[in-house]
């Protein structure tokens, strides 16, 4: 009975203490539009072709390196507000439309929470 109670206190005490010496965690910001642009361009940068694989319709899942090339020649790092279409409160786009740069694609975003995410992304041809 005393090895018990010897172990639930040191387990309570280390409990209790978790928190000692260490500051209270900050939320982190909001992402914006503009942060899901950014991780986009780090992500093709990155050929992270099962990320952007992730989002494309299974069916095209496999011409992910051609939309990786896409996100790479759209500018999109310096050009997402010119692209960015608010559809509702919680729903927006990024067209990418640009027979210049040969890009034929859309990003559809979701706000959850206060935070913008990908949602889906497609080839427009």
């Amino acid at each position: 009975m005393k090895l018990f109670v010897s172990s639930l206190t040191s387990i309570l005490a280390g409990w209790l203490l978790a928190g000692c010496g260490r500051r209270p965690e900050t939320p982190a910001a909001p992402k914006t539009a503009g942060d899901v642009a950014t991780n986009l361009v780090a992500r093709a940068r990155a050929k992270d072709t099962a990320y952007f694989g992730g989002l494309l319709d299974p069916a095209f899942s496999n011409q992910a390196p051609q939309l990786i090339s896409m996100v790479e020649r759209s500018g999109m790092e310096t050009n997402y507000l010119g692209r960015l279409r608010k559809d509702s409160a919680t729903q927006a786009r990024f067209d990418y439309h640009d027979e210049e740069h040969n890009c034929h694609f859309q990003v559809d975003l979701q706000q959850e929470g206060s935070d913008w995410k990908v949602r889906r992304i497609y080839f427009c041809r």
